[in-house]
């Protein structure tokens, strides 16, 4: 991504380094899971933590930023596209009431050094382009797991 691209929570700034996709969400609401999830990952700039965002998708009107990069979903399975250039700024809501807990990431090694934001407004996509990252993926959730005295904060 490219620099400059920064989440700012209190006193940390956290540079984007990475965004990726779920199918369905990895965070549920009220027992609900939703379609998919994109998670904004992000590397805080003074300490060795990430903060990731996490945004629910839904079926709704087109996006058009997630159309674009729908557009460019290979084909077929382990086919490499390159995208040129990418706004994430058309996959944020437009309300920032979020929920917020530290814990791991959702990914391989699992690493115990997320401060996790997940906000509460899901972004509509369009349905076909689900569908079409779903062919590819129907399935690369991480099970939900217990929050195993982790305190869950909402703020908006």
């Amino acid at each position: 991504m490219p620099e400059g691209s920064t989440l700012i929570r209190g006193d940390r700034v956290y540079e984007l380094i990475q965004f990726h996709f779920h199918t369905p969400s990895e965070h549920h609401v009220a027992g609900k899971s939703f379609p998919m999830e994109v998670h904004f990952v992000h590397k805080d700039t003074d300490r060795d933590t990430l903060g990731v965002l996490g945004v629910f998708l839904t079926p709704g009107a087109t996006n058009a930023g997630f159309a674009g990069l729908a557009e460019a979903f290979p084909m077929r399975l382990g086919e490499e596209i390159a995208v040129d250039e990418v706004d994430p700024n058309g996959l944020l809501p437009a309300s920032f009431g979020y929920w917020t807990y530290e814990g791991s990431l959702t990914t391989p090694p699992c690493t115990e050094n997320g401060d996790w934001m997940v906000t509460m407004e899901p972004v509509q996509v369009g349905a076909a382009d689900i569908k079409r990252f779903t062919s590819l993926y129907p399935s690369n959730a991480r099970p939900i797991h217990s929050p195993n005295r982790r305190f869950i904060l909402g703020l908006s």
